[in-house]
């Protein structure tokens, strides 16, 4: 499995072989096969997350006090960083952040790549924690917070542009925050 992350990692979907999984993983392209069946089987298998990202979300939005009052004014109470935040610190570690790249990296140029990034990213991450915040449009809003995830992967870990690709998670936190919270609490039509 991690030879195949790295692999998808490095080359992305399209340019990724079983055969240089198997090279890199040292065994024979026919155990690959007989263990994850195809290519996209093995995909699949590599880029799932060890957690359920949308509990992580939902257990970071516990206690935020973020909710919306009887007139629709949103008190939020700093939780665009502390998201921002928890899913930073979830994708520090090697495995996590091999995902996220086989995943940027894969759903440039791939169009089943592309579901599994909208999949991972806005169904099961994001518009579950949205709609906890009973907030109209969630899931517009969960992709424009999605847009704005998967730029930061690209920029921070696939082409580890300076300073963001160093800055410290509270640091980012502090920066796109007030980003998220916009698109979580604003009315998107004016």
């Amino acid at each position: 499995m991690r030879a195949a992350r790295e692999e998808f990692a490095a080359h992305g979907y399209g340019a990724a072989t079983i055969a240089s999984i198997a090279g890199r993983a040292g065994c024979d392209p026919a155990l690959v096969h007989y263990f994850f069946g195809t290519k996209r089987d093995l995909f699949d298998a590599a880029i799932t997350l060890p957690y359920d990202p949308g509990a992580v979300l939902l257990a970071a939005l516990q206690g935020t006090g973020a909710q919306q009052d009887a007139a629709g004014s949103a008190d939020r109470g700093g939780i665009g960083a502390r998201l921002v935040e928890q899913i930073l610190t979830s994708w520090e570690t090697d495995e996590n952040r091999l995902i996220m790249v086989a995943l940027v990296r894969s759903a440039a140029s791939e169009e089943d790549a592309r579901e599994a990034v909208h999949d991972l990213i806005v169904r099961k991450a994001l518009l579950p924690a949205v709609e906890v915040l009973g907030v109209p449009d969630a899931e517009r809003r969960a992709v424009l917070i999605g847009s704005l995830l998967y730029g930061l992967m690209l920029v921070r870990h696939v082409v580890r542009m300076e300073p963001v690709a160093s800055d410290s998670v509270q640091r980012l936190g502090e920066i796109i925050g007030p980003v998220w919270e916009h698109y979580l609490f604003d009315d998107l039509e004016t």
